[in-house]
């Protein structure tokens, strides 16, 4: 799938070398593959096509019937790949009828980690399994091959998603439609309870678009700078604590 993208580089672990925007080049490189109409409008990405398109031309294999279990540490596991074998599992529970933004996001995981990790075996990672705390994962500089996979995966999905030209375009149709006319093109937060309920707004729209949670949507903005977050932290609490402690 990345015949035409630069070729990967990688560390002593086979774990892909990839910058952001690099990432976002080979998110981008499959809708244009598999579901064009995605890239250039604002729409929940059609993953049906993706899925079919990969089983019927590329022999992948999706099975969404299955209860994946717990890992050993008690934590339920969400999506499996066997990368080798290009074989992915959604677990059972994740229904579209009950689950609809947890199990876009976790294809979305899923196939980040095919494109992205299926060249080289990864070491100690034949098959991957994800849960809940994988799916969260952002980018730590200091984190092993594992924390860098999964966060890779979630920055695919997220490009997926939401591919990032869309992304502007939904906000300025939101704004067209909401008459705002400050900061076109971003998102504008700060404390006063207008401009949050306006925020507020802003990701459930994103959210109603792109069929993903308002999380996703926020993280998502934060990814490609178009949030613009000026809310003071409270620490009043915090203060009159520390007051305490030292003024007895």
């Amino acid at each position: 799938m990345s015949g035409r993208l630069k070729d990967l580089r990688f560390d002593k672990n086979n774990v892909p070398i990839l910058r952001p925007d690099e990432i976002e080049e080979r998110a981008e490189y499959m809708l244009w593959l598999f579901a064009k109409e995605s890239r250039s409008k604002p729409k929940a990405t059609n993953l049906n096509i993706i899925i079919n398109t990969l089983m019927a031309k590329h022999k992948v294999k999706f099975v969404f019937t299955e209860d994946l279990g717990y890992t050993p540490a008690g934590a339920k596991i969400r999506g499996r790949i066997a990368l080798q074998e290009r074989t992915i599992w959604v677990d059972r529970s994740l229904q579209p009828d009950q689950n609809l933004f947890r199990l876009r996001f976790t294809l979305g995981h899923e196939l980040g980690h095919l494109a992205l990790h299926r060249h080289r075996e990864i070491k100690n990672y034949h098959t991957i399994d994800d849960t809940d705390e994988e799916l969260r994962m952002q980018f730590n500089h200091a984190g092993g091959s594992k924390q860098i996979v999964e966060w890779q995966a979630n920055r695919y999905a997220s490009a997926v998603l939401m591919p990032r030209y869309t992304v502007v375009h939904a906000i300025l149709v939101f704004h067209q439609e909401n008459d705002i006319h400050l900061n076109c093109g971003m998102v504008y937060v700060d404390n006063t309870q207008t401009n949050r309920r306006l925020y507020a707004k802003t990701l459930e729209h994103l959210s109603v678009v792109f069929h993903v949670s308002r999380t996703v949507a926020r993280i998502r903005l934060q990814e490609l700078n178009l949030l613009i977050d000026r809310r003071e932290r409270r620490t009043e609490g915090l203060a009159d604590e520390l007051a305490r402690v030292l003024n007895p």
